[in-house]
């Protein structure tokens, strides 16, 4: 399954032709998180009502005891290493993985320090 980084949700948001033709042709759902960050993101109260009828046409994978530990384990081994990725972005992977879900972002290089999380390119 796959699961959308906000990255991609917001290139969405923001008439971005690949993003566009990723969502299109790609099922998938998203992260509570995921939902969050994109929602923070909306300013205005036209972009907050955009972005809320976007997300809501997907399932939404919630944050549970599951993906808390899944985290936990990955944000201790990235402080051990001293290369954190922001917290936001750990709960992303905390819940791909506690799910077998592959994230797809841009960000793979950023994503690729967390062992375990399978990646995908949009």
């Amino acid at each position: 399954m796959l699961c959308f980084d906000s990255d991609l949700l917001i290139g969405f948001l923001k008439n971005e032709v690949a993003a566009t033709k990723f969502l299109e042709k790609n099922p998938g759902i998203i992260s509570i998180i995921a939902a969050h960050e994109v929602f923070f993101g909306a300013k205005t109260k036209k972009e907050q009502s955009i972005a809320e009828a976007f997300l809501r046409e997907f399932n939404v994978q919630p944050y549970n005891w599951r993906e808390m530990a899944a985290t936990v384990k990955i944000q201790q081994r990235l402080l051990r290493r001293g290369k954190p990725i922001g917290k936001g972005d750990e709960l992303i992977a905390g819940t791909c993985i506690a799910n077998n879900f592959t994230l797809v972002t841009r960000n793979k290089k950023h994503f690729s320090r967390i062992k375990g999380l399978k990646v995908k390119k949009w």
